[in-house]
């Protein structure tokens, strides 16, 4: 149960293999989680058209008969980047976009009956897809109305308080914190040490 994917090659993979991915590059390798990240539809779709039986058909089609897949942690890294980056062991006169869009049983091996393909759904998980600007519009809509915010401390109330004589009054003298900076009735000196 592989719970990573590189949609635009369109295969499930592992959470060690999804880590060599994404060292690849997005131009060569796009990794998303399969039930922590949002997917698109193209991105779901991407994966759907092909899989990992497809995909193998095409990245796998020269590999050798004798080839034995890597298991240390360094050689996993230089079998996917021959796989997918230098694409070594890729049929290239495959037309990739036609071989996408082609049903899956085309490329399965005609020699094997039918009764003993063993043949595993694909389940993808319920994925919430970004809304469209009409249901978003509608759900803001049909939202409850909230209530008004309280001021509790009396902060957003006007301060009215009467200028006499141009001078500020008492209340904006102790409300101002910065009066006494600058002032030329502080008598006080402030030292500096070095």
């Amino acid at each position: 149960g592989p719970r990573w994917a590189s949609w635009n090659l369109g295969v499930f993979i592992c959470i060690r293999c999804a880590g060599i991915h994404r060292n690849l590059g997005v131009h060569i390798s796009r990794v998303k989680s399969v039930n922590l990240d949002q997917w698109t539809q193209e991105q779901i779709q991407c994966v759907q058209e092909m899989g990992n039986g497809k995909a193998n058909r095409l990245y796998e089609a020269f590999l050798p008969e004798n080839f034995r897949r890597p298991q240390t942690d360094q050689h996993p890294f230089s079998f996917i980047r021959d796989k997918y980056e230098k694409k070594k062991y890729m049929d290239r006169s495959i037309d990739i976009s036609a071989f996408r869009k082609e049903k899956d049983d085309k490329w399965k091996r005609s020699n094997e009956p039918i009764s003993e393909r063993k043949l595993e759904p694909i389940i993808f998980e319920k994925v919430k897809m970004p809304q469209k600007k009409e249901e978003m519009q509608q759900s803001r809509k049909s939202s409850p109305k909230s209530e008004p915010v309280m001021d509790l401390l009396g902060l957003d109330a006007p301060v009215t308080t009467p200028v006499t004589n141009g001078r500020p009054s008492s209340l904006e003298k102790d409300l101002d914190l910065f009066a006494s900076v600058g002032s030329s009735s502080d008598s006080r000196r402030v030292s500096r040490e070095c």
